[in-house]
Parts: C-alpha cells; structure tokens; sequence
C-alpha cells in the first residue's frame, strides 16, 4: 500500500498537537506538521512507496525541496492502486523544486534525505542570516527499505557413518534468481531415503526480512518458520517446497515476498531396518513407543503384541491382552496401545511384537522386538513443585537463600553457605540446592513446608531426587557415599532413609529413587536432607552436589 505523510514543518514555535496553528498572514513561520502530529521527522518507506510533504509556511521569500540524486519527485494525486510510477515522473526537475507540496518515490534503499530550505526578508527563530536573507532548513531522515529478496540453502546428512552424520549442501537459491514451475523439467533432483531430512536454511540479506515460512509438500512439518528448518519426508514420492519471506512490525514497512524453490525432493524407500527406535513408555493408561518411520496400517495387529504384567507383593504375574493398536494422533511414527485391564504404578511390564504387519508408508514391515520394559509415568508429586524444586529465593543465608527451607548457623558463612540455593545449574525451573563443603561435618538442610498445609496420607510413596555431583577439577574429589532423608517432628525422628551415592554416574543430573511407607503425617513434620561424617569416612576435601525435582509419588498397590 502506498503511504501518505503529510508534513508541516515549523521551527518558529513549537505548537502542541491540541492546539491549533495561527494561519493567519501577518507575520512569517517555518512550520511542519505530520500525520502523527509534531515530533521529529524520521520515517520509514518501502522502496516502491512514496512520501508526500506540504510546506505550509507564512510568508518566506523562496522554498525549495532538495531529494537525493536516485529519487524522482511525481506529480499529481495519486491513486494508491498504482504500480508503475514512470509515467507520473516531473520530468528536468532534477533533484531540486519550489513547491509547497511534493511527492517523492526513492529507487535507491537505505537512508536517505529530503531539505526543505525556505527564505524570509526578516529574522525568524532558528534563522541563519547568508546574503542578505535569513534562511531555514530542515532535514528530513527517510529509512528506505528495499523489497525483500528471498535467498536459501538445502542441505541433506551424509550417513555413510550412521553414528556421525555430515550435513552437506546440496542446493543454493541466490537473491536475483526467480525460477518458474515452467522450467521444472531442468531443476536439480535430490534423492533421499524415506525418513531422512532435507535441511532448509535461509539466508536472506536484502530487504531486512523478520520472519519466513517453508512450505513443503510432503515434509514433516508441512510448514515451519524456523531460520534452519530440519524438514523429514517418510513416504516415496517426488516433493517441491516454497518459501515465503516477510518484514512486518510497528516500525518498518510490511512487505511479503515469495520464492519457488526449483528442486524437486525424490523419496525413495528406506534401505534401513523398520524397527522400535527408543523407550517404550506408559502415559495415562497407553503404552507408546517410536518407530523408525512413518507407520501406514497397524490393522488386526492387537493379538501380535505381548504385554506382560507382574507384582510381586499382590503375587501378580499375567500377560494382559492389547485391546486397541493405532497410529498416534500427533506423531505418525508412534504406535499407541491400549490394554484390556488396569495398570498400577507399583506394576512391572515387558512388551514383545512377534510376526506381525505393522508396516511403513514405503512398504517396511516392523521387525519383531522384546521382550522390552515398559517406562511408566509413575504419576504426579504429591509436594508443591516449586518448594520442591527451591525456586523460591529468600535473602537470609541462614536458609539457604531459599524459602521454605533452614539450616540455621551451621550453614557456614553468609559468603560461602554450606547449602545455598543456586542458579549455576537446574533440572527443572531455575534453581536447584547446592551443597558445597571444603570438608564435610555433620548438617541438615530443613525441608519445613513439604507437608503443609495438610499432612501427608499414610501410604507408600517412590521417593526422588535429581542429584549432579561435580567432580574431576582440581578442588572436588566427591567421595560422599551415603546421604540421608529424616522425616521428623520437632527433635523427634520418626523415620531414617539411607541413600547410596556410590556408583551414581558424575557430572550429569541422574536421579536416584527408593519407596518409603509412612504413617499418616501431621501437617509441619520436617524432612530434612542429611549428610553425617559416620556415614563417610573416606570423604575428605572439597565436596560439591546439586539438588533438584526432590518428588514423592503415591504408589498405587495392585489389589
């Protein structure tokens, strides 16, 4: 669309925007105005759109327009419909014009500028006297933007080493070209195997675009406005893409540009294996698990699945029939499960698939697996995650820096706390609990508010931590083995939990796990996290170990 800007310009006075302008003839000004009312004169243009500007002044001597050398004023009242501006060009004006109102169209981007420089007979404020007239000149800024000039890169992974693919590329779009579907006979084929990815990068640099699209027939995902977009195609045939480039934004000049892309992307079947690829897990009473491509029919395939359920405490030991057997909804390269009886979370499961015809969209058939064990999603925590997981900072070192918790003068110093909540490393949120020692001694960090407001149920619970125990630099050997959790109230221990950190992998985030049973628990018992020399003595040195996602997840007993 065309952009009109119509431009008063005054440097007699400054009028607020409320105010009316004094038009009368008495007496001589130098005044501007804008569609936004007085303010500075910088603006924004697309290179095809033009300004116009009124020189509404009082009484000056001469006006003259100056533009750059590369834009052309044009005459008339345009209509916002037109294209081709050549014919409404003024023509041997140069780049300088006395008129009260000028249109101006730029052909050249970047920054550029129009003076208006009128002449008075008198002195006026902000007037500089030269030969004998007091002249006035303003400056107006214009930020030309050029048309977008979309340019691109495909890209596809070498695989000759499966474990160490190399992105190669293999297509390049520059700026000035424009390919048509009527030279599609003469474009570039790239072959790839059904299930791999053609990588779409782009690397526009004319016309300062903010966003762009891809459009892929045939990919996964169809459409995505990533700079560097890993687009997958799992079923044979012959594919072609688009992309559309875009500028838009409260300051700068909208403007779309769209560009063929003249490859034609040839999927040919997998030579690879179709086979399970990942976990198998449980989620909400469905049993998923990922292929290695895109699944075509798992049609009557149920009784090929084996599903084995045991628990030991209820003396459970059943293979427990699929009832259902689909194509996941969201991801067409995951089987969903359903089974014809309860799972409990206290519930151990193995699957196997023996001589089925769950078979791909290139023509694969899956290959038999198990049996496998089945990961479930235990359930929810029954603690507020954010105390759980010490997102919440508190200024007294006393406490760890960390609300909800305590630890009291033993905490070392306010410099170098013992505990202390820490933004240096997390698993979940922002923070996680350092404890950091030169030499371990005997401390408790107090968990305060795990059980309020309401108590806890009694029951049995899977206890987690997420631990990162650092190691291998020069100032911490960590060597602590045994940690603890005590559930108290007040002094009393109503409860101790030993846990093992020996073998627990270092320099990662790994969690450790074990059930605890409990009677029902008033709202206000502590438990605490503890670390006794007793336990260790082989710990000597700088010790330092992360804490986050501290979890109790109610088990659920197979009746």
């Amino acid at each position: 669309m065309k952009k009109l800007f119509l431009l008063f310009i005054s440097i007699t006075t400054f009028i607020s925007c409320t105010h009316d302008p004094d038009l009368s003839t008495d007496h001589s000004s130098f005044l501007w105005y804008t569609s936004s009312g007085f303010e500075e004169a910088d603006y924004t243009l697309g290179i095809e759109d033009y300004i116009t500007l009124l020189d509404l002044s009082k009484n000056p001597s001469t006006n003259l327009f100056t533009i750059p050398e590369t834009a052309k004023f044009i005459k008339g009242d345009l209509n916002r419909a037109i294209e081709d501006f050549t014919p409404y060009i003024i023509p041997n004006t140069g780049n300088t014009i006395s008129d009260t109102k000028v249109n101006v169209i730029f052909s050249q981007a970047g920054l550029q500028t129009i003076i208006l420089k009128n002449t008075y007979e008198e002195e006026l404020e902000g007037t500089t006297l030269i030969e004998d007239q007091w002249v006035a000149e303003q400056t107006f800024t214009i930020d030309v933007f050029d048309r977008i000039k979309p340019a691109l890169k495909l890209s596809t992974y070498d695989v000759t080493d499966p474990e160490n693919p190399v992105l190669e590329d293999v297509f390049s779009l520059n700026e000035d070209e424009e390919p048509t579907i009527e030279s599609k006979a003469d474009w570039q084929v790239i072959t790839i195997e059904a299930g791999e990815e053609v990588v779409f990068t782009d690397i526009t640099t004319t016309g300062r675009s903010t966003a762009r699209t891809w459009y892929t027939d045939g990919g996964k995902p169809e459409e995505s406005t990533k700079e560097i977009a890993n687009i997958r195609y799992n079923k044979p045939g012959e594919y072609t893409a688009y992309m559309e480039s875009k500028r838009s934004g409260s300051d700068v000049p909208t403007y779309t540009a769209e560009k063929l892309i003249p490859v034609l992307i040839k999927v040919i079947p997998s030579s690879k294996p179709f086979v399970i690829d990942g976990n198998v897990t449980l989620n909400n009473g469905i049993i998923s698990f990922s292929v290695t491509g895109e699944i075509e029919s798992v049609i009557a395939q149920a009784s090929k699945f084996t599903v084995h359920v045991t628990n030991t405490a209820a003396s459970f030991d059943v293979n427990i029939p699929v009832s259902s057997v689909s194509i996941n909804s969201d991801d067409s390269s995951v089987v969903d499960l359903e089974l014809a009886e309860t799972i409990y979370n206290t519930d151990t499961i193995e699957i196997s698939f023996t001589d089925g015809n769950v078979t791909s969209v290139d023509g694969r058939v899956l290959e038999n697996f198990g049996p496998l064990e089945v990961k479930q999603d235990t359930g929810a925590s029954i603690f507020v995650q954010d105390i759980a997981g010490f997102e919440n900072e508190n200024a007294n070192w006393k406490k760890g820096f960390c609300k909800n918790y305590f630890i009291g003068n033993g905490n070392g110093t306010e410099i170098a706390p013992i505990f202390s909540r820490t933004l240096e490393k997390a698993y979940e949120g922002e923070a996680s609990m350092r404890f950091k020692v030169d030499e371990l001694s005997n401390i408790s960090l107090l968990g305060l508010d795990l059980t309020k407001p309401n108590g806890l149920n009694a029951g049995t619970y899977l206890m987690t931590y997420m631990v990162f125990i650092k190691d291998a630099d020069t100032d911490d050997s960590n060597n602590i083995n045994v940690i603890k959790t005590q559930l108290k109230s007040g002094s009393t221990l109503l409860q101790n939990k030993d846990w093992s950190l020996e073998g627990v992998e270092k320099n990662k985030w790994v969690k450790i796990e074990q059930s605890i049973t409990v009677d029902d628990i008033a709202s206000g018992t502590k438990i605490d996290l503890r670390f006794e020399t007793i336990d260790n003595p082989n710990a000597t040195g700088p010790q330092t170990i992360y804490f986050d996602s501290f979890s109790w997840v109610r088990l659920n007993p197979r009746p």
